[in-house]
C-alpha cells in the first residue's frame, strides 16, 4: 500500500509539514493533522481529503505527465547502446545514450551536446552512475555495492513507450523512430548469491525493481520503485547521482531543505587530490552545477521526497572525483554500520537531471567550500 503524501496541504493548512515515506519501514496510511480544524471551512475539508488521497506514484506523475512532450529520434546501435536525440531549432543536437552492461541491464551512459557547427560537448562517462546503487547484502558481513554499474543487477526485461500515446514502441529493429517524449520501464533484480554478477536461483534476490525513465528533451526524469523481498541489510547508498566533467561542473550551488544556500568549487580538468575530496553535509534536495569554463552550460539536479535522504551521515555529496570528473551523491544511511530493512518493504523515488543553456549567466557569488585544491 502506497505511502500517502502531504505536499500539497501546504497551501490548506499552514501547520501541516510535508511527509514523506521513510526508508526502513513498510508502507503505511498517515492521518491528517488536526491542527486548526476547527478553523477549517467545509469547502477546505474537502479539498484536504481529495489531496490527502494522493499516493507517492500521483504525486509523481503531476510531476513527469507533460501537457505537451518534446521530440526526440530514438534509435538502436548495434547490440549495445540506444541514442535518443533531441534537436535544436538551430540544428544543435541533444543525445542521450542508454549503454548495455555486461551482465544484462541497461544503465545511463554519455549525455553529450553537439553544436550546430559539430563541436561536440561530452558531459559525462559512461564508466560511472546516474542511476541508483546501494550496499545491499542478506547479511550485514555480505553487503557491498549492487545495481547500476556495480553489477549484481539481474534484467528481467526493458520495454519502450511514446509518453504521449503510451503505445509501445519497438526500438530493436535499428530503425530511427520519433517519438513525442520517451518513456522506458525496465525491471530488474538486485542479488546477492555470494558470485558477482551470477544470479544462482530466485532465492538470491533481495530487490525488485522498476526503473521508469522519463525522456523530454533537456530533462530527465527517473522513478525508482524498489520492493524488497526479503530482509535486507544496508549499508551506505545512493538514491541518484550525476558525473560531470570538470570543465562543465567544477562549481555547485546546493539548495538546502533549511533554505540556506552553499557554493562549492573543485579544481578544473588536470587537477585532483583523490582521496576523500567530498562536499558533504549538505540537507539538499536540489542542486544547479556549472564550469567556471562554460558558465552557459547549466545543469539542475533534484530529487522528490525527502525520506529518500534521511536517514544520512553524509546527505548530499559532491565529490572531487578525479582529474577529469566531479560527481553528485544524494546518499542515505551509514558506510559504518548496518540498517535491516524488513521484507515486503517498498520505496518510491523520483529524480530529475535537466540541461540549460544561459548565454548571460554569470557568478558573482561568493564560494562557501573549496574542496579538491
Amino acid at each position: 500500500m502506497k505511502k500517502l503524501l502531504f505536499f500539497f496541504l501546504a497551501t490548506v493548512m499552514l501547520a501541516c509539514t510535508f511527509a514523506g515515506c521513510t526508508p526502513n519501514e513498510t508502507n503505511s496510511e498517515s492521518s491528517v493533522p488536526a491542527d486548526n480544524s476547527a478553523e477549517t471551512s467545509d469547502e477546505t475539508s474537502t479539498e484536504t481529503s481529495e489531496e490527502e488521497k494522493m499516493t507517492t506514484d500521483e504525486y509523481f506523475q503531476t510531476i513527469t505527465k507533460k501537457d505537451e512532450y518534446n521530440t526526440i529520434k530514438a534509435k538502436k546501435y548495434g547490440v549495445d547502446r540506444f541514442n535518443f536525440t533531441y534537436f535544436y531549432s538551430d540544428g544543435a543536437r541533444l543525445v542521450l545514450y542508454l549503454i548495455h552492461k555486461s551482465w544484462g541491464t541497461w544503465n545511463i551512459g554519455d549525455w553529450t551536446y553537439i553544436e550546430a557547427n559539430g563541436t561536440r560537448h561530452a558531459f559525462d562517462g559512461g564508466s560511472t552512475d546516474f542511476e541508483n546503487v546501494y550496499i545491499f547484502g542478506k547479511t550485514a558481513g555480505s553487503a557491498t555495492f549492487r545495481g547500476g554499474n556495480h553489477g549484481n543487477d539481474h534484467l528481467v526485461d526493458i520495454k519502450f513507450f511514446d509518453a504521449t500515446t503510451g503505445e509501445e514502441v519497438d526500438l530493436t529493429d535499428g530503425q530511427e523512430h520519433e517519438m513525442k517524449g520517451v518513456r522506458i520501464v525496465e525491471h530488474t533484480q538486485i542479488y546477492d548469491s555470494g558470485t558477482e554478477n551470477v544470479m544462482n536461483s530466485e532465492d538470491d534476490v533481495l530487490v525488485n525493481m522498476e526503473r521508469i525513465y522519463t525522456l523530454n528533451g533537456p530533462d530527465i526524469y527517473l522513478e525508482c520503485n524498489v520492493d524488497f523481498v526479503k530482509d535486507t541489510y544496508a549499508k551506505i547508498g545512493y538514491t541518484t547521482m550525476f558525473p560531470i566533467a570538470k570543465k562543465y561542473g567544477d562549481m555547485i550551488k546546493f539548495t538546502n531543505i533549511d533554505g540556506t544556500e552553499k557554493v562549492v568549487q573543485t579544481p578544473v580538468v588536470g587537477t585532483s587530490q583523490y582521496g576523500n575530496n567530498f562536499s558533504d553535509y549538505n540537507k539538499s534536495m536540489k542542486v544547479n552545477i556549472w564550469g567556471s569554463q562554460n558558465p552557459k552550460f547549466q545543469f539542475e539536479v533534484e530529487v522528490y521526497d525527502e525520506s529518500m535522504l534521511d536517514p544520512s551521515t553524509y546527505y548530499t555529496r559532491y565529490w572531487d572525483m578525479n582529474t577529469s570528473h566531479n560527481k553528485l551523491y544524494f546518499s542515505i544511511y551509514n558506510n559504518n554500520s548496518a540498517t535491516k530493512i524488513p521484507a515486503e518493504t517498498h520505496w518510491d523515488a523520483l529524480a530529475r537531471w535537466s540541461f540549460n543553456i544561459d548565454e548571460d549567466f554569470t557568478f558573482d557569488g561568493t564560494v562557501d567550500q573549496k574542496v579538491g585544491f
